[in-house]
């Protein structure tokens, strides 16, 4: 607490590496459900939420308890993917056990005495399925140019810095400690690169509306002046519009009494030659994504799945993100014919 030189050269780098535990326990928590659920289903990202919410909590205490900070480990997803153990019970049972080893100190005296190449081949696998499942998180929706060079780029500077391989004699002292461990580096450039690469995406155009039947003819104006603009003709448009009012219209069908009552926040974006939609508003009953997951399946009736065929067969893609209090449906629509 005495918040000298070095507590400020350090603080950057905990910052950095607190927000990295973030970004890997909101990546962990989607790729657990993913393997652990027996049919396919979109993430529910309340319960990533909540191991977000669990996750600082857990760093909180570690801070007030002089102790080392915590954070989720990818290798728990390998060991599931791999045992294909998933039941919750397992995991409450782990946490006890592991509460009571750290009252063990003769248990941490045994773990010490494992001899080195022992342990070295345990961090060689342990570091191999740690890469692996990085990659796949990496890739979670579609590999393109924009995600390689992110992420190799990213990496690849950030084990050039942490190796002091990469400008290290030219530095300042205090830049020089931020850079030198390849997380923070690696974290900076990320995030560097996604934020340059999101700026040719031009401003996102936003419009604000009652989720309600009369509304659509306002969203049918707000994306018609935004797909004219670059150059799309009217067939594209039209299914554009079909394609938001068909998605508004599912929302409200899906939705409980009070959805007529919710704001809905519209928000259009262009990247390359498709129109990225995202339609923001309060909770949703049912998840748009799981439902056609459940029209893939055959698992609806002809009719309650009309809806979803059509929308389907207007998008390129579409998501459904829950969260608490608020829901995002990203629909992607392109401007090539059918």
């Amino acid at each position: 607490l005495s918040f000298g030189m070095s507590f400020w050269q350090l603080l950057p780098a905990f910052l950095i590496v607190t927000l990295v535990g973030a970004i890997e326990t909101f990546g962990d928590g989607i790729a657990i459900q993913r393997i652990s659920w027996r049919r396919k289903r979109p993430a529910d990202f309340r319960a990533v939420q909540g191991a977000v919410y669990a996750d600082g909590l857990g760093n909180l205490l570690s801070g007030l308890g002089g102790t080392l900070p915590n954070t989720t480990y990818s290798t728990s997803v390998a060991v599931v993917d791999m045992t294909g153990v998933a039941s919750r019970r397992v995991g409450i049972w782990g946490g006890a056990i592991l509460l009571a080893l750290a009252f063990s100190p003769k248990l941490a005296a045994l773990i010490l005495a494992v001899p080195n190449p022992v342990a070295g081949a345990y961090l060689f696998f342990l570091l191999v399925l740690l890469f692996m499942h990085g990659v796949k998180l990496a890739g979670e929706y579609g590999f393109n140019s924009e995600t390689i060079l992110i992420v190799g780029t990213s990496f690849w500077m950030g084990v050039g810095f942490q190796d002091q391989a990469i400008f290290h004699d030219y530095m300042p002292d205090t830049i020089a400690a931020l850079m030198s461990n390849g997380m923070t580096s690696g974290c900076i450039i990320a995030i560097t690169l996604t934020l340059l690469l999101r700026l040719k995406q031009g401003r996102r155009r936003k419009l604000k509306i009652d989720l309600a039947p009369a509304a659509i003819p306002e969203a049918h104006s707000f994306l018609q002046v935004l797909a004219r603009q670059i150059g799309w003709d009217s067939a594209a448009i039209n299914r554009l519009q079909l394609a938001v009012e068909e998605a508004l219209v599912v929302m409200l069908n899906q939705g409980d009494q009070s959805s007529h009552n919710k704001t809905l926040l519209l928000e259009a974006a262009q990247n390359a030659d498709t129109i990225e939609v995202s339609l923001v508003t309060g909770p949703q009953e049912s998840n748009l994504e799981e439902q056609l997951e459940k029209v893939a399946q055959a698992d609806m009736q002809p009719a309650a799945a009309l809806p979803f065929r059509i929308l389907q067969s207007l998008v390129e893609d579409m998501s459904h993100h829950q969260y608490h209090g608020v829901d995002f449906v990203t629909l992607r629509v392109s401007s090539r014919p059918l």
